[in-house]
């Protein structure tokens, strides 16, 4: 049996009850690898094993300091782009939030947000603070606090650049037409 004593005390002894014992599971090249989960953010001690028949021989004793994850790193893609939104609105009335950047929206907990001039869009975060949007009359396009009203539309290859909203219409330049193209969301 192989795996690792692990604790917040430097002593790492088997009958402290604050040593937990993590059996490991061996890998290519006669490497062993052991998963453990820490609830706070701390310092954890720990040192190697290996136990058979004849004994048990220890590893040197390591450190290492454990932050707990934010928030965001554990939400799925959908959460963090809401999020990310949250961070630059103030919430209204209704259920609506005004974002400084993006405008009126109102959050429905699975994904979409209804939008004051886009309509409906179902919206997932990319590994940064950027947020792709699938709408039915744009498919997927890219954008974020930095570029916004600029978005990046994958499917023509281009960015498109939000003008305005007249009379219930949508207005976007497509830099791949070099042509104002208009869609009712």
């Amino acid at each position: 049996m192989v795996g690792f004593l692990l604790s917040t005390n430097i002593d790492l002894l088997l009958n402290d009850p604050f040593t937990q014992k993590v059996i490991g599971e061996f890998k290519n090249g006669g490497l062993f690898t052991g998963n453990f989960n820490s609830v706070m953010d701390d310092v954890i001690y720990y040192k190697a094993f290996a136990e058979n028949e004849m004994g048990i021989s220890y590893g040197k004793i390591n450190k290492i300091t454990v932050i707990k994850s934010t928030n965001s790193q554990n939400q799925s893609p959908t959460e963090k782009a809401i999020s990310t939104l949250e961070k630059d609105s103030i919430e209204l009335p209704g259920g609506w939030r005004d974002n400084s950047w993006f405008g009126l929206y109102k959050n429905y907990d699975n994904g979409w947000i209804y939008h004051s001039v886009h309509g409906w869009l179902y919206l997932s975060a990319d590994s940064s603070d950027g947020i792709w949007a699938w709408s039915e009359n744009r498919s997927w396009v890219w954008s974020s606090k930095e570029i916004y009203p600029f978005l990046y539309q994958p499917s023509i290859g281009n960015w498109i650049y939000f003008l305005t909203s007249k009379n219930g219409q949508v207005y976007f330049f497509n830099y791949s037409t070099n042509l104002v193209e208009v869609n009712i969301p």
